[in-house]
């Protein structure tokens, strides 16, 4: 079950509700990144070892193939053992090649997301800094006498602090929404990829038993 994700109707009141659900999404995500790379690599390890196995499957099919010349009387069987475990690794190359397209792709593409979400998240820290680091120069001309306030620079100080405000909330503004969108996206996404690998493993199952 997906938490409450942060609204974009939050963005500009900044409200502690609206922190929370930011800071859950994100934890949230972060455990997420783990999963989907512990999930990969174990993945991965089996691939490898399915290929290693393929390989020395059909080397025990040419094996057997030289077998059925010395042992005549039996070379029906033999052949029959050597062309099943030859269509045997056939499928399970079907097997491994769909695992590196369609499930591990698949799985770095959301990964590549969430690791775009760490950088937006760099930059509305970083307009926020610069935001506050205006207001404190803005209020600090509150201070200064009312005909210094008349020059040119009092202005200048009051519009580029709206403008950095602006900024960071446009930055805060966009990466809420992609939060929100990777994070359904991503849950869905494994999900989905999950059963696939599943599906996929259980048929090559059922085919090598036929």
């Amino acid at each position: 079950m997906i938490n409450e994700l942060p609204a974009l109707t939050d963005v500009i009141d900044n409200s502690p509700h609206f922190r929370i659900a930011v800071a859950t999404t994100q934890n949230n995500s972060e455990n997420l990144i783990d999963i989907i790379k512990d999930t990969s690599d174990e993945i991965q390890k089996s691939t490898v070892a399915g290929r290693a196995l393929r390989k020395h499957n059909l080397k025990l099919a040419e094996i057997l193939e030289d077998a059925s010349e010395v042992l005549p009387e039996h070379t029906d069987a033999l052949e029959k053992f050597s062309s099943g475990l030859v269509r045997i690794e056939t499928y399970r190359d079907m097997l491994l090649t769909q695992t590196d397209i369609l499930t591990l792709g698949p799985l770095r593409e959301i990964l590549e997301q969430l690791e775009e979400l760490k950088e937006l998240w760099s930059g509305v820290n970083k307009t926020e800094g610069l935001v506050f680091q205006q207001v404190e120069r803005y209020c600090g001309m509150k201070h200064i006498v009312s005909d210094e306030l008349t020059s040119t620079s009092y202005p200048k100080q009051c519009l580029e602090t709206l403008k950095l405000n602006l900024d960071h909330i446009q930055h805060k503004a966009d990466y809420v929404e992609k939060l929100r969108r990777y994070t359904r996206s991503s849950h869905v996404k494994y999900i989905n990829k999950m059963l696939e690998q599943m599906l996929a493993q259980f048929s090559y199952v059922n085919f090598a038993y036929q």
